[in-house]
């Protein structure tokens, strides 16, 4: 399975998720309001081997860093941070719920980590969100 691949379908289960607005295969040079929340895949290092004679794997860490809220808007800084709870947790049980990517991938490993709320910068402007960092055994060649 080469990285495009996985790129494209782990888009399609993060955009299906519940509260994720966007999630684009492009970026951006800003981002719409209403759009958000947004989401953008980050394809990172990965470990490759020769998992069998002829059969090549790759174990690479997907960043899915979901933008909310700029910390600007809103009433207060509680707002934004408010605006993260439900997205993180169903964006959460979207993963759990398919960890074969609808058998694109061998599996998407366990535990899953995210980061928890945080504030993420975009383009110079701040706003509330999270990542989660996926390690995805990519099926072999």
């Amino acid at each position: 399975m080469s990285v495009a691949a996985t790129y494209a379908k782990l888009c399609s289960v993060v955009a299906a998720s519940s509260g994720i607005v966007t999630c684009s295969t492009s970026l951006p040079m800003a981002l719409n309001d209403a759009g958000l929340p947004w989401a953008v895949i980050l394809p990172g290092a990965a470990e490759w081997n020769e998992h069998a004679s002829g059969l090549k794997r790759q174990i690479r860490t997907y960043t899915i860093r979901v933008y909310v809220k700029p910390v600007a808007q809103g009433l207060g800084y509680d707002e934004g941070f408010t605006a993260c709870l439900g997205p993180l947790n169903a964006l959460g049980n979207t993963i759990l719920g398919n960890v074969s990517l609808d058998n694109t991938v061998d599996e998407i490993r366990q535990p899953i980590p995210d980061t928890g709320i945080m504030v993420l910068a975009f383009n110079g402007i701040d706003y509330h969100g999270f990542e989660y960092r996926l390690q995805i055994t990519e099926k072999g060649t």
